[in-house]
């Protein structure tokens, strides 16, 4: 799995990798992103958290090569098992 964090100034530039993975010729099975908005209250900035999920055991697979190059204010990517990711910690009370 590779998590991003990037720069609201950054969003056309994701969406344009985003678009190359959903539009690529060959069909990838083993693609899954998932995409969302936050809002830093104390920075008073907007981010985009990117989760970029590749279902076989590949690090870093060509299929997100563009999604990385985008310049990211945090990156991690790691191998795990479905079972792991799935396995979510419940979220604590507010």
């Amino acid at each position: 799995m590779t998590s991003l964090v990037n720069d609201a100034a950054q969003v056309g530039a994701v969406f344009k990798a985003f678009t190359a993975i959903a539009a690529a010729p060959e069909f990838d099975p083993y693609v899954s992103l998932v995409a969302g908005l936050l809002y830093n209250s104390t920075s008073r900035a907007w981010l985009m958290s990117t989760s970029a999920v590749y279902t076989q055991p590949v690090l870093h697979p060509a299929a997100f090569a563009e999604l990385v190059g985008v310049p990211a204010v945090s990156s991690s990517s790691s191998l795990m098992s479905v079972a792991a990711l799935a396995n979510e910690n419940p979220t604590p009370p507010l």
